[in-house]
Formats: C-alpha cells, structure tokens, sequence
C-alpha cells in the first residue's frame, strides 16, 4: 500500500484468496457406466488443501468421508438412466460437484431383434378390405376349368367269346357328360376370427350356372342331350390357422365344408332313365365336381390371400440421418387371433451402416413390455414398442449422432472472448461425445413417454 506524494507505504502478505470448492475424484463408477444390477457402489476421494472438506453428499444424501478423504457409499437403481451427483463444501463454504450416469436394466444385444417391436392390429375394417381382394382373386380363377372334361363318363358293355370270331361285345350304355359356359353370380367372402385362434371364412358364390351336354349310346342306338345345372348358391366354409414360422406367415385349412342350396341338375331325358335303369348317381357326381371345382378356387386363394397381406406388413427399409445409412427390417415374429382381429408382431432390427463409436455398450434398454389390448375400432392399428423405440435410440447413438464438432464461432461465441486460450491457439472447437445411448421409458404425469438422456461428455 502506498500513499500518493510520500514514500509512506508498507506491504504484507502473502495473502490466500480459496474460490474453488474441493477437488472430487470418483473411482466407480465411471462416467457412462452400464449395468445389469439394480445396486452399486460409488467411491471416490475429496481433497481440500486450505480449508478441509465441510461437508458432502451424494444424491442429497449424506457422504461418510475417512480422514484421508475416501469415502464408499450403497446405491440403489431404477429402470434407465441414473444420475449420480456428488457435491462436497469446504471451510470456505466454496462447493465443487461431480454428475456421471449409469444405465440400468436389461439390454437387447447389439444386432438381435427386438421381439414384438412393432405391431399391427387388423380389426374388421382391414378384414373388409381382405374381403374384397378376396373375392376379385376368386373370381379371376378358372373355375369351370378345374371342372373335369368330362365331368361324368361311365360305359357297360357285355361281352362273349364267339369262336371263331374272338371277343364280341354289346354296348348296353356309354355316357360321357361335358359341362361349358359357367356363369357365376354375386360372391360373398366372409373372413371371421375366432377366440379359438383360427380365421373362419365362408365363401358363398350365388346364381351358379353351367350349362351341360352329353352324347352316348344306349343299347347301339346313339343318343344326345344338352341341359343346364344351376344352383342358388354355394358355400364353402373353413377354418384358416394362421401361424409364424423362420419370418413367414403360413395359413393351414382344416374343417372345409360344401353346402348348397337350390342345385338343380336338369336332365329329364334319356340320361335320367340311363342313371334310374343302371343304378348312377350322376347328379350326386355332378354336383360334386362343380362344388369340388369351387371349393379347390377358395383353398387355393383365401389362405394364400392372408399369408400374402399380413407377410406384406412385413417392412424393410433403409434412409439416411447425417450421412449414415440406417438398415431397418421388421418381420413377422408372432400372429394372435381373437374375437375382435387379428395382432402380427413384427420383430425389429435396426442398424447403421456404419458404427463410428469405439464400444456398442450392452446393447438397447429392454422392458419386455407386453402388447397393447385391443378393442374392434378402427380397422388398422400400428403399435411402436418402447423397446423398439431404444433400439432406434442405440442405433442412432452408434450412427454419430451424439458426435458433434463445430467451430465455437457457430455458437455465437468469440475466442478472443476467453482469456483462458492461448493467443495462437487456431480454429478452437466445440466437441460432444456421448457416453450413453438416450433411452425412453413408459411416460409419467400423462406423457406418452419420457426420454432420458445420459452422460454427454
């Protein structure tokens, strides 16, 4: 201190200005730290050179400190991110902090798929639809060509030996019948699924027309006729089982049934005493193979039908986020049928091209978390896992996105600004790393979910 115009002045010192809080080391965990057990240990040192260590607490709870500044304290952890505070007072009253995280819960292994991340639920608005397709593929068969040509022959003959002529026969009747010209009306499929498990499907074709014509012998006199076969309507019922097998939808039929209403086989001529005189069932037969030609049409469309439309849920994809390729596939895992609809889980991966980061954790969080229960409105629903959705997250967190540099002149900042750089210090830059993947859990206070993010170094 000195007194301006005299040499009076006097000086002392030196004098300890103490503005920082305690130095705090932590020893475990470390900071991004990953674990499946939902209780660990945080140990560390506090150091206090001038002041000695006041007090300090982690997570608002009371640390026991040692005389050499260790200290060891049991935590417990929930479902996700972890955050860890650490805060220490010295005599001065000056506090210093430390904040790490740890993520806990169980992880679905990096590349594995995540069992039910995506669903879809058809109600009956999306079965209506199926219903349609259904019977524009029914109607584009052949249907008459699967009838036999013809559709009913038989022949009796009686034959002798004659010496020295050999074998004599006489044709007591030959009778092939031919069928042409089918005409079907209106179709109705029905799909239905049951709590059973199984789809019912009823198709029911209306208005069946054929028209028939038949030429043979009766007792070596040629005979010919020509009619028509109809029917109100038939219907062809079945159950469909559908199930999932290596990613692929497959459909098994059991209990067909064939019912119709008002067949009318209209031979009132001499087919009808050729049939009555030698025993055959030729409308029986008739009616047979035009039922048979019907039901064969359904079989072959409708389970094939919804094997097709639910594998066709089935999504691949792949896009870009800041110049990484992410691969996305989500196939069948599972299919659930009940009263209502019916529920395809969809098995998720999703994987960048390229993963830029040195270590893939455990991999994404996983909650197990059952499917949804649906009601019969509306017609489509998609479900999004929260377990997908962290996967989505672990992918992103492996792609980069969490890697960013940039000059600090993007964010408005002016190096000259911080005396702490050195003068010659060029292009100084902003970098984030983060040390753990963001994570989602199921929400709280109303939200859909909450999205927790960890340590960003």
């Amino acid at each position: 201190a000195t007194i301006d115009g005299t040499q009076i002045f006097d000086e002392t010192g030196f004098f300890l200005v103490d503005s920082f809080g305690p130095e705090i080391e932590i020893w475990d965990p470390p900071r991004g730290a990953w674990s499946t057990d939902y209780s660990g240990t945080v140990s560390g040192l506090l150091f206090e050179e001038w002041s000695g260590i006041a007090s300090a607490t982690l997570n608002g709870n009371p640390v026991t400190v040692d005389p050499y500044g260790e200290f060891s304290e049991t935590v417990s952890y929930d479902f996700g991110i972890n955050l860890l505070e650490t805060l220490a007072a010295d005599g001065d009253g000056n506090t210093s902090s430390d904040r790490r995280s740890v993520l806990v819960g169980e992880f679905t292994p990096h590349g594995s798929a995540v069992d039910s991340g995506i669903a879809a639920r058809l109600n009956q608005g999306s079965l209506d639809t199926i219903e349609v397709l259904g019977e524009d593929l029914i109607a584009s068969q052949d249907i008459a060509g699967m009838i036999p040509d013809p559709v009913f022959y038989d022949i009796d003959e009686y034959c002798v030996n004659i010496w020295p002529f050999g074998e004599i026969c006489y044709t007591l009747y030959e009778l092939p019948l031919h069928v042409y010209n089918p005409s079907l009306g209106v179709m109705d499929l029905e799909i239905d699924p049951q709590g059973s498990g199984a789809i019912f499907t009823s198709f029911t074709v209306h208005d069946v027309w054929v028209d028939w014509a038949a030429s043979g012998v009766l007792s070596e006199i040629p005979y010919s006729a020509g009619g028509s076969i109809s029917a109100d309507s038939i219907t062809i019922s079945m159950n469909v089982w559908p199930s999932v097998a290596n990613g692929a939808i497959n459909a098994t039929v059991t209990d067909v049934t064939v019912t119709s209403q008002g067949f009318v086989f209209d031979f009132d001529s001499w087919i009808y005493d050729v049939a009555q005189f030698f025993g055959l069932d030729v409308n029986g037969m008739v009616q047979g193979y035009v039922e048979d030609a019907i039901q064969s049409a359904v079989q072959d469309e409708v389970p094939g039908l919804l094997e097709g439309v639910l594998q066709d849920l089935e999504i691949a994809a792949e896009f870009e986020v800041m110049a990484n390729t992410y691969h996305f596939v989500a196939q069948p895992g599972a299919i659930a049928v009940d009263d209502d609809g019916i529920t395809l889980s969809l098995d998720t991966f999703l994987d960048p091209g390229a993963w830029v980061l040195p270590q893939y954790g455990f991999g994404s969080l996983y909650g197990g978390y059952n499917l949804p229960t649906y009601g019969a409105t509306p017609g489509m629903v998609v479900s999004l896992s929260d377990d997908f959705l962290n996967q989505a997250l672990l992918a992103f967190w492996g792609g980069g996105l969490l890697e960013q540099e940039f000059p600090l002149g993007d964010l408005g900042i002016d190096p000259e600004d911080f005396d702490i750089l050195p003068d010659n210090m060029a292009d100084p830059r902003f970098v984030i790393s983060g040390l753990l993947p963001p994570v989602v859990l199921p929400g709280t206070n109303g939200h859909l979910t909450d999205l927790q993010l960890g340590d960003l170094e």
